[in-house]
């Protein structure tokens, strides 16, 4: 199925398209938001074996969903049906939480069924409603509290941060996006930590390297190196551009065209 996220204040969106009418779905109301317009980031989760859906708000906090959205097709007081295919298809753990008409039930099993179970207090209407895993707000380890996310990047499945009032780029674990404790001796997919010469304006992957975006006057590429026997890694930081108002004046005015990275910079 496909789905676009819509963030706006404090709520998310997804808006999904049924008999071929565009129809949206509140996933959450109360996010915490900054300034910025926050950003957007795709991970994948080994241990659940599925894509995770970053939200960075311009906050400290970082909020994920998962994707997993449904319609429900038939109910009793204690569980809830799907018309084809398995919760667990769809993307649900085996226990856990959905929120159904803006109330968040608990179950206890099913998910490898269309069946889930172990609800309370299921009403007939949710027969027709939609069903998700609700958002939820992501604890991170060893990133400071006081750290404002505004830019999210991913690069070999490593989660980069960046924001508008730091220079600092703390990178994520590539079998943990929430971890970030750096290491004496790096094996390959170790978190990273990178000191940009300006405050952060986001980032681009390219094919060998990710790109950081400064903010006033600079661009910076990294590029890994693995070992031989693929444990362990090394990396290079080449500040590729650098010049006054050679910095990306906007997250979202760049694109990629067979190849080429194509920008717009703050000399206007």
């Amino acid at each position: 199925d496909y789905f676009t996220l819509k963030r706006y204040d404090n709520n998310l969106d997804v808006i999904y398209t049924e008999g071929g009418v565009d129809k949206i779905e509140r996933l959450h109301s109360s996010l915490t938001v900054g300034d910025s317009k926050g950003d957007f980031a795709i991970v994948f989760d080994k241990t659940r074996v599925i894509d995770k859906i970053l939200l960075a708000t311009g906050t400290h906090k970082l909020y994920m969903w998962t994707g997993a959205f449904v319609e429900v097709s038939a109910y009793t007081s204690t569980t809830v049906t799907i018309a084809s295919g398995t919760w667990g298809e769809k993307g649900f753990p085996a226990t856990g939480n959905i929120v159904i008409d803006g109330t968040t039930y608990a179950y206890t099993g099913g998910y490898d069924t269309a069946t889930l179970t172990g609800l309370t207090g299921v009403p007939s209407t949710v027969v027709g409603k939609k069903a998700f895993e609700p958002v939820i707000e992501e604890t991170l380890t060893d990133v400071d509290a006081t750290y404002e996310i505004d830019y999210l990047g991913v690069y070999r499945n490593q989660l980069y941060l960046g924001s508008d009032t730091s220079r600092l780029v703390p990178v994520s674990s590539g079998i943990d996006y929430t971890l970030f404790t750096l290491v004496a001796t790096r094996a390959a997919g170790d978190p990273n930590e990178f000191l940009l010469d300006d405050n952060s304006k986001g980032f681009m992957p390219t094919k060998q390297s990710m790109l950081m975006f400064g903010a006033n006057n600079s661009v910076t590429e990294v590029r890994y190196v693995l070992s031989s026997d693929q444990t362990k890694e090394a990396f290079t930081v080449d500040q590729i551009i650098n010049g006054d108002n050679q910095g990306s004046i906007s997250a979202r005015a760049r694109i990629s065209v067979g190849g080429n990275i194509y920008y717009i910079n703050r000399d206007l």
